[in-house]
């Protein structure tokens, strides 16, 4: 079962921490998580399909089209998939958002790295849960003013 599945099949509501221990659910305690899901991912620098020269020294620019799992549209995620190597070589420094790094260039590996990201992104609200993902990856919406 891939991860994509494994978050299908998570249960749709959890109970509001203020719940007390013995009563059961109700209306009111129950919240609607929003799961993300990833619906492409795509490059600037390689057409699909398409790898680098070198899979073990490289720095690919990627985005992730990340949607809520109940909605047809989806956000735009931006991030570089880098190796150590590339990543020693192009002197850039920085904390490290948006950046995944990579022993070796693998579409495969880069989809399982954002499952595994997506599957701890479930929020109440799809705000809520791009705002998760912006902390690791670099969402178009990125300093527009929040709705309130």
């Amino acid at each position: 079962m891939d991860l994509r599945q494994l978050a299908a099949l998570r249960c749709l509501y959890v109970f509001s921490s203020t719940r007390p221990a013995d009563s059961g659910p109700s209306a009111s305690t129950l919240a609607v998580m929003i799961y993300p899901r990833l619906i492409a991912l795509s490059s600037d620098d390689f057409d699909a399909g398409v790898l680098p020269d070198d899979l073990k020294h490289c720095m690919v620019s990627i985005v992730a089209t990340i949607g809520p799992s109940s909605g047809n549209g989806g956000d735009h995620f931006h991030f570089v998939a880098a190796t150590p190597s590339a990543l020693a070589e192009s002197r850039k420094f920085g904390w490290g958002r948006g950046i995944l790094i990579i022993e070796s260039f693998s579409w495969a590996d880069i989809e399982r790295s954002i499952l595994r990201l997506l599957a701890h992104a479930a929020r109440e609200t799809w705000q809520e849960a791009a705002l998760a993902l912006n902390k690791d990856l670099l969402w178009e919406f990125d300093g527009y003013p929040q709705p309130r």
